[in-house]
C-alpha cells in the first residue's frame, strides 16, 4: 500500500494561473474588461443601450403583468387564510423555452395548458387558472381543464381576485 506522503508518489509541479507557460494564458481576459464578442455585452453596456432607446422615445417599458398580480394576491390570501391541512403550489409550466428545454420538460411530464395553481384540501384536487381581465383560455388550456375535470378535479378560471377568492371559499379552502 502506498501512503500519500511517501516518496513513491511523484506529483507534477503546479503551474500558476495566467503564467506565460500555461497553454491557455492567451485566452484568459483580465477581470473588469469588456468581452470582445459583439453578442456578449456587459450589464452596464446593456443598461446604457436601454437608457438611450428610452430617451429617444423607443418602446422599452416594463410590461404590465396583471395575471401575476392577481396570483400573488391569491397566494397571499392562501398563506393568511387557508385552513390547516390545505396544501397549494404554483405549477410552473408557462414561459418561453428553447427546444431542448421543452423536450426535457415534456420528458419529465410537463403538460401544456395546466392551470396556474394546484390546491389540495380534504383529499381533493382543486385547480385555479388566473387570467388577465378580458383574456380567454387557449384551446390547449380548455382541453387540459376538461381532462382534469374528467379525472375528478375541480377547475376554475378567474380574471380577478374576487372571483378567485369566491372559488376558494366555495371549495372550503379558506377559514
Amino acid at each position: 500500500m502506498i501512503k500519500l506522503n511517501s516518496p513513491q508518489i511523484i506529483r507534477a509541479p503546479r503551474r500558476k494561473r495566467n503564467s506565460p507557460s500555461s497553454p491557455d494564458a492567451g485566452n484568459r481576459r483580465k477581470r473588469g474588461t469588456v468581452p470582445t464578442h459583439p453578442r456578449r455585452a456587459s450589464l452596464p453596456q446593456l443598461s446604457q443601450a436601454i437608457a438611450t432607446i428610452a430617451r429617444e422615445g423607443g418602446a422599452v417599458a416594463r410590461r404590465a403583468q396583471p395575471e401575476q398580480q392577481v396570483q400573488r394576491a391569491v397566494i397571499d390570501h392562501l398563506h393568511w387564510r387557508a385552513r390547516p391541512g390545505v396544501w397549494f403550489c404554483h405549477l410552473a409550466n408557462g414561459g418561453a423555452r428553447s427546444r431542448i428545454e421543452s423536450a426535457i420538460f415534456r420528458s419529465l411530464g410537463v403538460r401544456p395548458g395546466a392551470p396556474d395553481l394546484l390546491i389540495v384540501a380534504d383529499g381533493k384536487a382543486h385547480f385555479l387558472e388566473l387570467k388577465a381581465p378580458g383574456r380567454k383560455l387557449s384551446p390547449t388550456q380548455t382541453a387540459c381543464h376538461a381532462s382534469l375535470q374528467r379525472a375528478g378535479a375541480t377547475v376554475e378560471t378567474a380574471d380577478n381576485i374576487d372571483t378567485a377568492l369566491a372559488f376558494l371559499a366555495r371549495m372550503g379552502v379558506m377559514r
